[in-house]
């Protein structure tokens, strides 16, 4: 039997896991904890996974990482984890993550979320923590206006050491942009997800971004569907006002359409690039 296992990944199946697992964790003691599903719905193997939870909340305040990619119907043992400094949940349509409703996790510094997960339960996660996240990141794309601000919300009034930020920004809720990044002060690093047409005014974006910016915040990632959405007067502008700032590392997903827009739109990072507005830049095929 292997002893001093800091780091334990389990892949559970629908029936026939090994329950000598179990035995592993309560012989190492696990800091860091990955369970994901060979299964996204259906019927699951409820004996090892309550026997699991259960072994799981035994040990809960020594688990400072933990990973899961569904949402665990047998016990409670995720309001256990008290300690966490890292949580990642990849949720599948359809499911409730209840488990999330009064969960507090007061030390969490890293975040990250993908899949389906329900936004009010989100909100109440980030609420939860006590000024300690400095990483989140949530892929996600089906939130409602309302439910994304509602995130953005609850980011700008519980996190004041926000270090590195990814979410989508939708139209309406370009106008939220400001107070996070006037409250976010230590932000260095922001990745603007847009999927299904989530947001069609960057013009706006650029505005609030070139206007509010915290004074470490350098780092620029923007997914679009075509790098044409952008109109080359805004970046210019954008461009234009961090002259008085660090220079930006600047990436574009997007998809690549080779026309006299590209060019023009190549030739204007090359510009700003050699005044020193743009430390570095890459383009990369969202294709």
């Amino acid at each position: 039997m292997c002893k001093y296992i800091r780091k334990l990944e389990l892949r559970i199946s629908k029936k026939d896991n090994n329950h000598r697992f179990i035995r592993l964790i309560e012989l190492n003691r696990p800091f860091n904890v990955s369970l994901s599903t060979s299964y996204k719905s259906g019927m699951h193997d409820e004996e090892f996974n309550e026997a699991l939870e259960l072994s799981l909340i035994k040990y809960a305040r020594r688990i400072q990482s933990f990973s899961l990619t569904k949402s665990p119907n047998t016990t409670d043992f995720l309001s256990h984890l008290f300690n966490l400094t890292s949580l990642r949940l990849n949720g599948n349509y359809g499911e409730e993550w209840n488990c999330l409703k009064h969960l507090s996790l007061p030390f969490l510094q890293t975040l990250k979320i993908g899949g389906f997960i329900q936004a009010k339960f989100l909100a109440n996660i980030i609420t939860s923590t006590k000024g300690y996240l400095n990483k989140i990141n949530i892929d996600i794309d089906h939130h409602s206006d309302i439910n994304n601000q509602r995130i953005i919300q609850a980011i700008y009034r519980n996190c004041p050491n926000l270090k590195r930020l990814k979410l989508e920004i939708k139209n309406n809720n370009i106008s939220e942009l400001e107070p996070l990044l006037r409250s976010c002060k230590y932000l260095n690093k922001l990745h603007i997800l847009k999927r299904n047409n989530a947001i069609t005014n960057w013009n706006n974006c650029f505005k609030v971004l070139s206007k509010s910016s915290p004074t470490n915040l350098s780092k620029f990632k923007f997914d679009c569907r075509d790098i044409n959405e952008f109109q080359l007067d805004s970046l210019e502008l954008f461009f234009d006002n961090w002259k008085v700032r660090q220079p930006m590392i600047l990436q574009f997903n997007s998809y690549i359409n080779l026309n006299i827009q590209y060019k023009d739109f190549m030739r204007l990072i090359d510009k700003y690039k050699k005044k020193g507005n743009i430390k570095y830049f890459v383009i990369k095929s969202a294709i």
